[in-house]
């Protein structure tokens, strides 16, 4: 290989490289209100032209008990995106599941809901929602990924969230989204709020711009939504990952903590009648 290909290949790995599209999700740590000022005057300032919309959005993550998809830097949701029909504002939502596996494209199939149970894997609490037509090309994909058994997928996280977001471009030229989330997370009978900024974008500049803007630190900044709301979660509920990874063995030490706690009430209450048994005998 002679030193000019060599050259070619490397400006064409830079090339793809700066035409990439960028795809981030940072913690923030200001308000709500404060954030959208912000983004607002630093994309007016730096030339774009914005387009604001908002949308209520429901989303349920999925994962193995060994959590494969958030080691992989991938994810599986069920997402419910509500809008308003156009004749009679009527409240209904667009269902679909999502997949991606190694932070590569995701795959979107339709949702449907059926009355009667006609397989094994329709008394899944995901894989029954996946349309039946589609259904068998969604559980190849995953097994081509290395998921062996898609019945052991279980929920990890519900989220509800208010997105805000800032379609952006210059000379009607689209360059990515920027979206504020109010972000509302449970899982294991707790729940936490906060706020998240998802960047898609060709201009990889934003990113570190809005990051040092926001004062993100670069450990709140993640390539998948899952990643980062499964850290949060971490973060603020005691044992999560634990409980999550190895349920079992979580019970068993509650329940020999719980009989530890039972055996010294239980020798207290005795010693102290002995004790009292003792005195009355003396007297």
């Amino acid at each position: 290989m002679n030193n000019k290909l060599l050259l070619f290949l490397f400006l064409l790995l830079v090339a793809n490289h700066l035409n990439a599209t960028a795809h981030k999700f940072l913690i923030v740590e200001k308000d709500l209100l404060q954030v959208k000022k912000i983004v607002k005057r630093y994309l007016l300032t730096n030339g774009y032209k914005i387009k604001e919309s908002d949308d209520k959005i429901l989303e349920i993550y999925f994962d193995t008990p060994e959590l494969l998809y958030l080691k992989q830097n991938g994810s599986i949701r069920f997402k419910a995106l509500e809008y308003l029909t156009k004749k009679k504002k009527r409240v209904k939502y667009h269902k679909t599941v999502e997949y991606s596996y190694d932070n590569n494209a995701s795959f979107v199939y339709p949702v449907k809901h059926y009355n009667s149970v006609k397989s094994f894997e329709e008394k899944h609490q995901l894989l029954s929602l996946v349309k039946r037509k589609e259904r068998e090309g969604f559980l190849n994909k995953l097994k081509s990924d290395g998921l062996k058994y898609p019945m052991r997928l279980k929920e990890i996280v519900r989220i509800s969230k208010i997105k805000h977001s800032f379609e952006h471009n210059i000379t009607n030229t689209n360059t990515g989204r920027i979206a504020i989330n109010q972000m509302r997370v449970s899982a294991l009978e707790s729940e936490i709020e906060f706020i998240m900024l998802e960047i898609i974008t060709k201009n990889r500049a934003i990113v570190d711009d809005l990051k040092e803007i926001v004062g993100t630190k670069d450990a709140n900044i993640k390539d998948t939504e899952y990643a980062l709301v499964f850290e949060q979660m971490k973060k603020n509920v005691d044992l999560f990952y634990w409980i999550l990874r190895y349920p079992y063995l979580v019970n068993l030490l509650y329940a020999l903590g719980f009989g530890a706690l039972g055996l010294l009430i239980i020798f207290a209450l005795f010693s102290s009648f002995f004790r009292n048994t003792n005195h009355m005998k003396r007297d």
